[in-house]
């Protein structure tokens, strides 16, 4: 039997500026679907390791599959200038 996930706590804001904020979104998504980071990673073609790497804000993960993840997960980003 899979283990639970527990939902993690919604990010406050949408305002992404750095590594770990995109991570943070991409965790409270990831959970609040109910999906393991194993889940996902298979989901989305990559492995395990990326998916933890972008969720603990780690450096040099590639923007293609950062981009990937948010899109398999109904997301996106919006630019906006100040």
């Amino acid at each position: 039997m899979a283990n639970k996930v527990i939902q993690a706590p919604k990010p406050i804001g949408l305002i992404i500026n750095d590594e770990l904020d995109f991570g943070l979104h991409i965790k409270y998504k990831r959970t609040s679907l109910g999906m393991s980071k194993q889940e996902l990673a298979d989901l989305c073609n990559v492995n395990y390791q990326t998916i933890d790497n972008i969720e603990s804000g780690k450096k040099g993960t590639r923007l293609s599959n950062a981009m990937y993840v948010l899109k398999m997960l109904g997301m996106e980003i919006k630019l906006c200038e100040n």
